[in-house]
């Protein structure tokens, strides 16, 4: 066998004749492994799109269904909310209702939430929350819907076990008769002529009065306490009362403004004892808040259901004659920022319910004046302008000693179930 540069000769055995073996026949061997290579990396790529040609859609899908549920959560988070703070579109006495078609962000994606109250439980109220995830033509991508049961908080009560709070120091004056007992975030003095039949405790010393401007100290007396710790009591700021929330609904106070009077006699107070407010206003408090209210007797004697509270001015008894006004319970039947002054003599003032004040408790110095009152006064001001003829006479019930905390802010919903699909 020779080799030269081009061919390759072969003996043949038989004929004794040579052969050419030709490079062609080695790349025909080449492109066919060449060519089945390629037909495995085809197969093996064709192989990896069907494996991952849903990989981007279901990762898009994924997406909105994540954000489809984040759109859910939010409902509920608004609707207990708008509960807690309702839009100024809400009726007075009324509640958020819901939204529908609500757009959080601005995207396309939108919110439907309804709130329904409980046929059973006022304090209750169901939640249904639907998310709608959205692709940017408008086309719906994915659904969540949840359920939830929220109820209201329950609005703290302050309770008091005294006639007579003070927020600072106190004088009981000569004609101060108190059934029950006394306290006073200040120093107490305790006037001859007046009388306690309760404990009496104060932040302070506590001093009675034996003769003319001579007084004992009474802190280690049986039935004294001196010292103690200060007493947390309602500030009595009537914005506080004009409007107010109970058990996570919202009220108003009946607006006397309204009616552009700076008197109210019988017949006004008739009226107002012939509204409806149940809805609106439970406590029947009416707000006057345009200077000094003057309760006139000139046409018979005034009996009101209710609480008055009079924040821009002193309340007047301006006429001989019985003013009566009986508070709803657990509210106020008296919130004054001034002053409760007698106009007149030969008055009788009976007040059942609570009596926030922050200015005097001024008989003026008229003959024959009696205030009554049943439940607890928790007042800033003094005692003032009592004749020996006159009396201030307060009395203590545990029924009547009591008020809804209206002074503290809103509380939150409480979720109590939770329901996806």
């Amino acid at each position: 066998m020779t080799r030269d540069g081009i061919d390759t000769q072969l003996l043949n055995s038989q004929t004794g004749r040579t052969r050419a073996r030709r490079p062609g026949r080695r790349r025909a061997y080449i492109l066919v492994a060449v060519l089945a290579l390629a037909a495995l990396a085809t197969a093996l790529g064709v192989s990896f799109l069907e494996a991952h040609s849903t990989a981007m859609p279901e990762a898009m899908n994924y997406r909105a269904q994540v954000r489809a549920q984040y759109i859910a959560d939010s409902g509920v988070a608004m609707a207990a909310h708008f509960l807690t703070y309702p839009p100024t579109t809400v009726p007075v006495g009324q509640y958020w209702t819901g939204q529908a078609s609500v757009s959080l962000d601005g995207s396309p994606d939108l919110l439907d939430v309804t709130v329904t109250q409980s046929k059973t439980d006022p304090n209750r109220y169901e939640v249904m929350s639907a998310g709608c995830a959205k692709d940017p033509d408008g086309s719906i991508r994915a659904k969540r819907s949840i359920s939830a049961s929220v109820v209201a908080p329950v609005t703290d009560q302050c309770t008091f076990s005294q006639a007579l709070l003070d927020r600072d120091v106190l004088n009981v004056v000569s004609r101060v008769f108190i059934t029950g007992s006394v306290h006073a975030n200040g120093n107490l003095d305790v006037h001859a002529g007046s009388s306690i039949s309760g404990s009496v405790s104060s932040t302070g010393i506590i001093r009675k009065e034996l003769m003319l401007n001579i007084f004992t100290n009474m802190c280690l007396s049986a039935g004294f306490t001196c010292n103690t710790q200060a007493v947390k009591l309602p500030t009595g700021a009537a914005a506080k009362y004009r409007n107010y929330v109970v058990n996570g609904r919202y009220y108003s106070a009946h607006d006397y403004d309204q009616y552009n009077r700076t008197t109210l006699n019988k017949l006004n107070a008739d009226a107002l004892n012939a509204i409806d407010m149940s809805a609106t206003n439970p406590g029947r408090l009416i707000s006057y808040t345009k200077g000094d209210l003057t309760l006139r007797a000139v046409s018979g004697n005034v009996q009101l259901s209710g609480g008055l509270i009079v924040s821009g001015g002193d309340l007047i008894l301006g006429d001989s004659g019985v003013y009566e006004i009986t508070a709803e319970t657990g509210y106020p039947a008296l919130v004054l920022a001034g002053n409760l002054r007698a106009g007149s003599g030969n008055i009788t003032l009976r007040v059942i319910g609570p009596v926030l004040i922050v200015g005097n408790l001024d008989l003026s110095n008229k003959a024959n004046v009696t205030i009554e009152m049943t439940g607890t006064l928790i007042k800033t001001g003094t005692f003032a302008g009592i004749r020996s003829d006159s009396a201030f006479n307060l009395t203590w019930t545990s029924a009547r000693s009591w008020l809804w905390d209206l002074e503290s802010g809103p509380k939150p919903f409480t979720i109590l179930n939770w329901r996806e699909k």
